[in-house]
């Protein structure tokens, strides 16, 4: 089980235009929950939960919400440097409300009644091929690779001013490099281990990213 903070960035361009007005930055601060098996050495699969904050620049869209993701890992087995690869399939939706009456103009439990002002959702497809280096167990794991987009789409969806756009990643490959900490084996003899971790990961190119995590593994 990891928990993960993230801020990231990446840019999107409206379909069937051209230029640099076609082109949105979503910028997104997320909190996880991610719970992972490994049910054979090679290979590692997990789901996410996440929480956060979307925001378009540009359009004005800037609202909070949930989102989840699946994915799945091969990595060669081993301690020294060796090929790997990661993919994985994520969804976020945020929506912004604004009042409906003024502030004023309280309903009987004193709240005031909001209407949809702008949402934002999008699907993403991941594949990581990289290299890694370290056992994954205790002590330190590096490892760096590419980041390939190879399906993605985000709409936004402007209520206020009745516009809904359809857009795609502006760029598709991109750069990646982690690293991560392991305890060794916590717990008495004769029971079941446990181990502590933390780790980061950068991301540049394809978007901009900073993804830090704490986590309990048994």
């Amino acid at each position: 089980m990891d928990t993960i903070g993230s801020s990231s960035q990446r840019d999107w361009r409206a379909e069937g235009c051209e230029g640099e007005r076609c082109v949105t930055t979503m910028v997104e601060a997320q909190g996880m929950l991610r719970v992972g098996l490994r049910p054979i050495d090679p290979l590692a699969i997990w789901i996410d939960g996440t929480y956060g904050k979307s925001e378009s620049q540009g359009s004005g869209h800037s609202g909070t919400g949930f989102g989840a993701a699946a994915g799945a890992s091969l990595v060669w087995p081993g301690e020294r440097l060796r090929p790997a690869l990661s993919a994985q399939v994520g969804t976020h939706r945020s929506m912004s409300s604004v009042p409906k009456a003024p502030v004023s103009e309280l309903d009987i439990d004193g709240e005031t009644e909001t209407t949809e002002r702008s949402s934002s959702s999008h699907w993403l497809v991941q594949l990581d091929p990289m290299l890694v280096w370290g056992s994954g167990a205790q002590g330190a794991t590096l490892w760096f690779g590419a980041e390939y987009t190879p399906w993605g789409i985000q709409t936004l969806d402007m209520k206020v001013d009745e516009v809904s756009l359809s857009l795609k990643p502006d760029q598709r490959i991109g750069l990646l490099v982690g690293a991560e900490l392991r305890s060794d084996a916590l717990g008495m003899p004769g029971r079941r281990r446990s181990y502590l971790s933390a780790g980061a990961q950068l991301q540049a190119l394809a978007g901009a990213g900073l993804h830090a995590w704490v986590g309990w593994s048994f």
